[in-house]
């Protein structure tokens, strides 16, 4: 049964985020896995299993069943929250609120209230996306490489976003520049081209490429140190030497990266790892889809959940990644779905709450709907 009180939240969060009335969205278990605790994400719907493996296992059956589709009202959902001080987060929201399109006031918003706020971002799309996997080739066709190709881009691009958006929550990271400086240039890293279809990502052995790419790092790493240094003046936290996020230092992190040490061929290795694993995932529903006896798709989706946060647990230094599995899941998802002319762009929506006042600001990119 669903309490009253947890009802009553999730009500409260449809009003904050300006959504119209409407019967709060319930997802049961649909696995053998036992309940978890249950969730209520920030445009009200109600969670009552771990929410990674219930999206996995959501877009699995989706992509595995042979007639019909979602209701319209039903997504694929990832949400993120996290407490920090308000300059921290002026700090973090950025990149964040400039890949999902959410307004630049957020900044202005926390920055204003010193104390700790409560960031909770929801990212989502329609769960009729799920329905281009259906389309999925074989692996051994010319057009898996062209579906895979935007999914690939569309993991890196969001990874550059979301690890380092984790890894930096803490500042006290920034007092070990030998951790701090290989996700710093790898926030700025472009993604990974190639003339060659079945070439997705960085190999982290082939320094000549690693090198090359390297160059175009330069100018946006200079203006972020700017960034960098006066927030950690204000965070207190002690460096082992006062210049060492200074312009004068980018060259020489740059030639560090350039001999790929290895805390930088780690975050590759973790990159190419997780794309291995959507390829993988790509070809278990091709294979389904095409087998004469039934999937079992809540076993594939739980799978696909696990593969992924084991790899995410492991992707860099002691940083909590895991959560990140149905992001990736959603990211591909749509962009999958992008290649396959169903569109449907990331809807986000943010939730901020200052702890000390209870002030509540909620935003919205262009894409978001009730």
């Amino acid at each position: 049964m669903v309490d009253s009180a947890l009802l009553a939240k999730a009500a409260r969060r449809r009003a904050d985020a300006g959504l119209p009335e409407s019967p709060i969205e319930l997802h049961l278990p649909c696995s053998t896995q036992p309940v978890a605790p249950p969730r209520v994400y920030p445009d009200g719907a109600v969670v009552l299993q771990d929410p990674g493996a219930h999206t996995a296992c959501l877009m699995t059956l989706l992509a595995l069943s042979h007639e019909g589709g979602p209701p319209d009202s039903s997504y694929l959902r990832f949400a993120d929250t996290r407490t920090a001080t308000g300059k921290n987060l002026a700090y973090q929201l950025p990149r964040m609120l400039e890949r999902y399109g959410l307004p630049d006031e957020a900044i202005e918003w926390v920055h204003a209230r010193p104390g700790a706020v409560t960031a909770s971002l929801l990212l989502r799309i329609p769960a009729r996306a799920a329905l281009a996997w259906r389309g999925i080739a074989g692996p051994r066709q010319a057009r898996f490489h062209q579906q895979l190709r935007p999914v690939a881009a569309s993991l890196q691009e969001s990874l550059r976003v979301w690890l380092p958006y984790v890894f930096f929550q803490d500042p006290k990271v920034f007092a070990s520049p030998k951790d701090a400086w290989p996700m710093l240039v790898y926030e700025f890293l472009k993604p990974f081209k190639s003339e060659f279809a079945a070439d997705y990502t960085y190999d982290p052995h082939d320094r000549a490429a690693i090198h090359k790419a390297l160059w175009g790092v330069i100018p946006p790493l200079l203006n972020e140190v700017k960034r960098i240094r006066p927030w950690i003046a204000e965070t207190g936290v002690k460096l082992p030497d006062p210049f060492q996020y200074s312009q004068r230092r980018v060259p020489p992190a740059l030639h560090e990266m350039a001999r790929v040490p290895r805390r930088f061929s780690q975050i590759l290795f973790a990159e190419q790892q997780l794309h291995e694993n959507l390829l993988r995932y790509s070809e278990e529903i091709h294979t389904a889809r095409k087998a004469e006896s039934s999937p079992v798709p809540l076993r594939m989706g739980t799978q696909i959940h696990s593969r992924l946060s084991l790899r995410l647990k492991r992707a860099y230094c002691r940083a909590n990644f895991r959560p990140l599995a149905p992001m990736i899941l959603v990211e591909a998802t749509a962009a999958l779905a992008g290649a396959e002319g169903i569109r449907t762009p990331v809807q986000a929506l943010l939730r901020l709450r200052c702890m000390e006042t209870a002030q509540v600001k909620v935003l919205t990119n262009p894409a978001f709907s009730g």
